[in-house]
């Protein structure tokens, strides 16, 4: 059986003589599960605030460019992170990592255009 990212493993709690037990592993595993849905859908809504205000202003002044392009490529690489350790397959968690890539892009664009 494919063992997912050290849960569950052979990993002991220091000082423990017992591994952790599988009703653990999977109840920590659907908590991070929705943890992760709840927080990335929380990020990508939390771009739209940022945006409009640029937008309205016609201002970028605020925002670094470095900034930005880091965040993007960090995304970027974290998608592909994941699809090449999902045996190539594109799941919920490489969509939605892309899906903060293209509001990091979204960003940036708008960063720049009001910037040049």
């Amino acid at each position: 059986m494919k063992r997912g990212i050290g849960w569950p493993s052979n990993r002991h709690v220091a000082g423990s003589q017992t591994p952790p037990s599988w009703r653990t592993c999977n109840t920590y595993l659907l908590v991070l599960t929705w943890g992760f849905i709840f927080f990335s859908a929380a990020r990508v809504v939390s771009y739209l605030p940022m945006l409009w205000i640029v937008w309205q202003a016609q201002d970028s002044s605020q925002h670094s460019l470095w900034t930005w392009v880091v965040w993007l490529g960090g995304n970027l690489t974290m998608a592909a992170w994941l699809y090449e350790h999902n045996e190539g397959r594109i799941d919920h968690a490489v969509l939605v990592t892309l899906i903060n890539a293209a509001m990091c892009a979204a960003t940036l664009a708008l960063v720049v255009w009001f910037r040049f």
